[in-house]
C-alpha cells in the first residue's frame, strides 16, 4: 500500500478540525482506523490506516508518522480523510457499526417481506446491540404503503441507533393469578377502575394488574357482561 508525503497530504491537515477532548488521546479507539508498526505488520513504516467498506466499494489510505509530523499529526489526519470520505460517499459518521448493502429480500437493511403472514418484519439494534424487532401488516393498507411505512420505522430506528440510545427494558409479566373473587369484588375493581381513570374500562387496563382479565370474562361470561354488572354499560336492547 502506498504512503503519501507530507505536501500531498496538507489538504488533510486538521489545524480547524475540532475533536472532544476524550477523541483527543492516543489511545482511544477510532472506527475504520487501525495501527500499524513494522514489528506486526513487516513492510510497513509506523502509521495509521484507514479502511472503510460501504455497498461493496473499499476506500483505504494509510498515513505515516514520518510524513505528517509525527504520530499524533498522523492520527489527526487519518481521522480528517476517513470523515471527508465517509461524507463523500453518504456513509454516516459515527463510532456505531453501519451495514452499506441489504441482504433481506426487499433490498432493504433490516426489512423482511414475510409472504406467508402478508407483513414487513423490520429489525435493528440499539446502541449497545441489544435487538428490536417489530413488524407492519400489508392487510388494510396495501402493499406499498406498507412498505414505505416500514422503511420510515426503520430509518427511525437507526437514526435512533446513531444517536447512542438503548432500548428499555420490557416489564417483566406478571406471574399468573390464582386468588379466587367473589363477584361482588369483581364489580368493586371495575367501579373502582372506573373512577380513578375516570373512563369506561376496557379488558387491556386489567392485563398485567390483579384481578386479571380472565377473571372478569369467567365469572361474568364476557367482558362486556361484567361491565354490565357493575352498571356501567347499558343493557343491550
Amino acid at each position: 500500500m502506498p504512503s503519501y508525503t507530507g505536501a500531498q497530504n496538507q489538504n488533510f491537515q486538521t489545524n480547524t478540525y475540532k475533536l472532544t477532548p476524550k477523541a483527543m488521546t492516543l489511545s482511544e479507539k477510532h472506527r475504520n482506523i487501525t495501527r500499524y508498526n513494522p514489528t506486526k505488520y513487516p513492510g510497513y513504516k509506523n502509521g495509521w490506516n484507514v479502511r472503510i467498506c460501504w455497498k461493496n466499494k473499499f476506500y483505504r489510505r494509510m498515513f505515516n508518522d514520518d510524513d505528517n509530523g509525527g504520530k499524533w499529526s498522523a492520527l489527526l489526519c487519518a481521522i480528517a480523510w476517513r470523515d471527508k470520505t465517509k461524507n463523500k460517499i453518504g456513509m454516516p459518521i459515527t463510532e456505531q457499526h453501519c451495514i452499506g448493502v441489504a441482504k433481506s429480500n426487499t433490498g432493504e437493511v433490516g426489512i423482511t417481506w414475510q409472504l406467508e403472514s402478508q407483513k414487513f418484519s423490520i429489525s435493528w439494534v440499539d446502541a449497545a446491540g441489544k435487538p428490536g424487532h417489530t413488524t407492519v401488516s400489508s392487510a388494510k393498507i396495501g402493499y406499498k404503503k406498507a412498505f414505505v411505512k416500514a422503511k420510515a420505522k426503520r430509518a427511525e430506528k437507526e437514526e435512533w441507533r446513531l444517536n447512542g440510545n438503548l432500548q428499555q427494558s420490557r416489564p417483566r409479566h406478571i406471574r399468573r393469578d390464582f386468588n379466587t373473587y367473589t363477584k361482588e369484588e369483581l364489580i368493586n375493581h371495575l367501579i373502582e377502575s372506573h373512577k380513578r381513570l375516570k373512563r369506561l374500562p376496557t379488558s387491556r387496563d386489567f392485563k398485567k394488574i390483579r384481578p386479571a382479565t380472565h377473571r372478569f370474562e369467567t365469572a361474568f361470561g364476557g367482558w362486556n357482561k361484567a361491565l354490565i354488572a357493575a352498571g356501567l354499560l347499558a343493557t343491550p336492547r
